[in-house]
């Protein structure tokens, strides 16, 4: 499901949506939710103090790894909006919960449905 999510919505597609937003607000920060640490730290450098990314126990597998998702879960309740990954039932879940814009970066939802949760990026 993760493969899926990450062909839909490529890390290049992410990098417009961010740069897209910071165009129409240069003080725009930003949520980076991932179990990737390469894409973080590409994020990170990148955007810099634009990027907020706290989480430090990457990954899905161990309990110490899920309970950090379950922290970015609610991290995600904090944004204005959440850039997502096309059909990630953890971003959608995460907008659906605080009542926030979702919006799927990269290809449409429709076209990843079945897709798992990836790198999520959020406004």
């Amino acid at each position: 499901d993760h493969v899926k999510c990450i062909a839909a919505s490529p890390v290049a597609a992410f990098e417009k949506a961010i740069e897209d937003e910071l165009v129409l607000n240069k003080d725009a920060r930003f949520c980076l939710v991932t179990d990737d640490l390469a894409v973080k730290m590409r994020f990170q450098n990148l955007y810099g103090e634009a990027i907020y990314s706290p989480t430090t126990v990457l990954g899905r597998m161990t309990e110490q790894q899920q309970f950090a998702g379950v922290i970015d879960w609610l991290l995600l309740h904090r944004c204005s909006k959440i850039l997502a990954s096309a059909g990630s039932s953890f971003s959608e879940m995460a907008a659906l919960r605080a009542g926030i814009e979702l919006v799927p970066v990269g290809v449409t939802a429709t076209s990843a449905l079945g897709a798992g949760p990836a790198p999520s990026t959020t406004a």
